[in-house]
């Protein structure tokens, strides 16, 4: 009398979970299917979840039992994709003798990029105020380019008293942050006195990349105050 084993599916993914690539390139990954179960069996693969361009070398597998086939998973990191972007896809194997059996591989791709660096700045170029105030500009820096950054801030070239809200702004690729600069005019100034400051944001990343801004502060002179007499009316009863 001969027994016949009941049929056991089964289905095991094992893959490298996490690589990097060039922006605008290739990557591949190489899955092993193994069939766990007793019999033999077709398993069908498909992706799910992903952003980026992903091809898979093969859609199906026949595996006899216990054997195990191997497909190749290739990415394609977009051209346009900044240092450190990621993108995820989840490969499913499904039995064909029992679709409840399935097994997930999720692959993780990071771009790498050439490093790009740049930053911007901009600003009202010119505000006034009178003798012995204090002006305030606003100013925004811009990373533009592809990868984290921290820029430093400088100034130069004036003869009022001029000052940063920070030394140091730290950004990722495309990110803007304001700051600001303080220029305290001389309360001696007279209407129409200037004075110019020069500030420049230099990458920490290349300190060739650099952007600059001049700032013209225009005094309106002393403030003039006026004082009228009271006059005081009396009334007559």
């Amino acid at each position: 009398m001969t027994s016949i084993s009941a049929p056991v599916y089964g289905v095991a993914l094992s893959a490298d979970d996490s690589l990097p690539g060039p922006v605008g390139g290739q990557i591949s990954y190489i899955l092993t299917i193994t069939n766990t179960g007793n019999i033999a069996d077709d398993y069908n693969l498909a992706p799910s979840g992903h952003t980026w361009t992903t091809t898979l070398s093969n859609s199906q597998l026949h595996l006899a039992p216990s054997a195990s086939g191997i497909i190749t998973v290739t990415v394609g990191i977009p051209p346009d994709a900044n240092d450190q972007d990621t993108d995820s896809v989840t490969i499913t194997a499904t039995s064909q003798g029992d679709t409840s059996k399935t097994d997930t591989a999720v692959l993780t791709t990071t771009s790498i990029a050439t490093p790009i660096y740049g930053v911007t700045l901009s600003a009202d170029d010119s505000l006034s105020g009178p003798a012995g105030d204090l002006v305030s500009y606003t100013m925004a820096i811009t990373n533009t380019g592809n990868v984290f950054d921290t820029f430093d801030l400088m100034l130069s070239g004036e003869e009022w008293i001029a000052n940063l809200s920070t030394s140091s702004v730290s950004l990722s690729p495309s990110a803007s942050k304001l700051f600001t600069v303080t220029i305290n005019i001389p309360p001696g100034s007279n209407n129409q006195d200037t004075d110019s400051v020069t500030v420049a944001a230099t990458s920490q990343g290349d300190i060739n990349k650099t952007d600059g801004a001049v700032l013209t502060t225009i005094s309106l002179g002393k403030s003039i105050k006026i004082y009228l007499p009271v006059v005081l009316l009396n009334s007559t009863q």
